[in-house]
């Protein structure tokens, strides 16, 4: 995690995978303070054989943040259903939810 401010902040934060079955797993979560313009790691990733669409989400200031990342690349199917888990949990490709 990094902080560019100039102001310590208090972090909630939580990592989910999600299969390409659909089914969630908390990886962790928890809360933590950064202090200004640093950088610190928080967690190892865990080592995994199949693909897996990685949610991150994360509190700073009363505010929801969050980003994804992908564990390798899966079939066409997979990949359309982590594209609407995106669109509805975090409101990317609003054009594609739209459509489906």
């Amino acid at each position: 995690c990094s902080n560019a401010t100039l102001d310590e902040k208090e972090v909630k934060y939580r990592l989910k995978a999600i299969d390409r079955h659909g089914r969630e797993e908390i990886l962790f979560s928890g809360e933590f303070k950064i202090g200004k313009n640093c950088s610190i790691k928080i967690s190892d990733i865990r080592k995994v054989t199949e693909p897996e669409l990685l949610i991150i989400e994360y509190y700073v200031d009363g505010k929801k943040y969050a980003n994804h990342a992908f564990t390798g690349f899966s079939d066409f199917d997979t990949m359309k259903k982590w594209l609407l888990i995106l669109s509805g949990e975090l409101e990317f490709f609003s054009e594609m939810r739209e459509k489906n």
